[in-house]
């Protein structure tokens, strides 16, 4: 291998984020390296990461390793875009816990109570409502 030439591995990974249309920060975010580090994964083709950058892109560890069998995972699913907290990287979680922080705040007080009444009535069992408790007739008080 030539001085400036990346190993294979490097190689792969770089075409997997290409193709996921990704970086070597989303990588790192996804699991908890630098950016830096990435770089150097990619650069040397060494790391005990590798299980963890395999998972991240939805390829086969073995793939990523050798280059044989088939390089895609089938049970990888992409991230949805958009589709909350589950799928935000952890540095962007954290940004975005904050970003609806201050959205809450920017409510009126009275606003903010409705909503945090409606987040303890989404914890809660339903209320019972004239004797039909969960739609089920009770009959207390009755004869």
């Amino acid at each position: 291998m030539e001085k400036n030439q990346k190993p294979l591995i490097g190689q792969r990974i770089e075409a997997r984020l290409a193709e996921l249309g990704k970086s070597q920060k989303w990588l790192a975010e996804n699991i908890g390296v630098t950016q830096t580090a990435i770089s150097q994964i990619i650069s040397r083709g060494a790391s005990k990461k590798f299980p963890d950058i395999a998972a991240a892109l939805g390829i086969n560890y073995d793939w990523l390793i050798s280059g044989h069998g088939p390089m895609i995972n089938l049970q990888y699913k992409q991230p949805a875009r958009n589709s909350g907290l589950e799928d935000v990287p952890r540095q962007s979680k954290r940004e975005k816990i904050l970003d609806l922080l201050d959205e809450f705040c920017k409510l009126s007080p009275l606003e903010q109570e409705k909503l945090m009444i409606l987040q303890d009535l989404e914890k809660k069992e339903p209320p019972s409502v004239d004797g039909i408790h969960n739609g089920e007739r009770t009959n207390k008080g009755h004869k």
